[in-house]
């Protein structure tokens, strides 16, 4: 079988990059706690909620647009803060993301979150410098839509056919799968490191 060319490999953030998915859960919540509502529970963030950005998060759940903007300024407030205390340095992506620039091949990052923790966590990590593009929540449509992964690959001129794009929640693999491009599913980030790209670097 022959080696495809690749050009491009895009990764989502949480779940894949970094183990915020729980941090994400928590601190949202917080905030609806804090605000009055309900939490949502484990089976329902797992079901329908994870992979969504928070405002389309609070919109399922019948929260008003006003209310819906208060509560995400607390959840991003509550975010940072345990980003901070909990997205550590990780010798593992540095490696995997040195050994993908050295080969050539463009990196992206494309995340429901919000630009602000978005990089704040890829700095913690030790690793946001190496990104050619990073697309967050206020720069396209959220997943699934794919707009994101698209403009990634139109930003950085890689085909579909030259692309990887790396995935865990369901909502990322639809828009992963929708651009055509070949899709790693991985179960958290522990499963992302240069063995996932061994045959193709």
């Amino acid at each position: 079988m022959q080696k495809m060319k690749l050009k491009l490999v895009c990764f989502d953030l949480d779940g894949v990059l970094a183990d915020a998915c729980e941090l994400h859960k928590q601190s949202l919540n917080e905030a609806l706690e804090q605000s009055g509502y309900s939490k949502i529970s484990d089976f329902d963030h797992v079901k329908t909620y994870n992979g969504l950005p928070t405002l389309s998060k609070l919109s399922k759940l019948g929260i008003p647009s006003n209310e819906a903007n208060q509560i995400n300024k607390l959840k991003q407030e509550i975010t940072v803060k345990r980003i901070s205390d909990h997205i550590k340095f990780d010798l593992t992506k540095v490696e995997l993301c040195v050994a993908i620039k050295n080969s050539g091949v463009k990196l992206s990052c494309v995340s429901n979150c919000s630009k602000q923790t978005g990089e704040l966590m890829l700095k913690n990590i030790g690793i946001l410098d190496y990104f050619d593009i990073c697309v967050w929540n206020d720069g396209c449509r959220p997943k699934p839509c794919s707009e994101g992964y698209i403009i990634s690959m139109v930003e950085l001129r890689s085909k579909p056919s030259e692309t990887i794009i790396v995935e865990d929640s369901p909502h990322g693999i639809q828009s992963a799968r929708n651009t055509g491009a070949l899709v790693f599913e991985v179960a958290n980030p522990s499963q992302v490191n240069f063995n996932l790209f061994k045959d193709y670097l």
